[in-house]
């Protein structure tokens, strides 16, 4: 009863029957929310812009669920929640670097039971912004009197 998806076969040796098992429940813990959504959410984009993206999951005692985002960075997105049941969670992402991440997600409820991975989303940042940008935006980062006197002179001429 633990193994869960037993099949059994009886038969005899000239009929012969092949079965694939392709899931089972064996190891897992009873209350587990189930296996999140593959995240929703752009495929591409430019580094240096903030994306959404969202998934949503189920646990079968009801219990709310906490949500973490991959990012495929070595970075995530915290534990974010609690979420009633089947609710969607949304969590935002800005890449700063070119590349192909993959962005994954896992579930827990409010019992600590953590749920396997979610199918991963492949997200990949091509584009770069333009060096006139990043130049003029590492040159504020170094010099942010600049910045507060050029957002006063706009707020003035507004």
């Amino acid at each position: 009863s633990d193994a869960g998806n037993v099949i059994k076969a009886f038969g005899d040796i000239s009929n012969l029957v092949e079965i694939e098992l392709k899931y089972t429940n064996f190891g897992l813990t009873p209350g587990v929310p189930n296996k999140p959504s593959k995240p929703n959410g752009p495929v591409s984009g430019t580094p240096g812009t903030m994306y959404n993206y969202s998934s949503s999951t189920t646990d079968d005692e009801g219990d709310q669920i906490y949500y973490l985002f991959d990012w495929g960075d070595g970075t995530d997105s915290g534990w974010k929640g609690p979420f009633p049941s089947g609710a969607v969670c949304e969590a935002s992402k800005l890449w700063n670097s070119r590349g192909t991440y993959q962005v994954k997600v896992k579930a827990k409820d409010t019992e600590g039971h953590e749920s396997r991975w979610s199918d991963p989303l492949s997200v990949t940042m091509p584009k770069s912004k333009s060096i006139f940008n990043s130049l003029f935006q590492k040159f504020l980062e170094n010099h942010p009197f600049i910045f507060s006197l050029l957002t006063k002179l706009y707020v003035e001429i507004n």
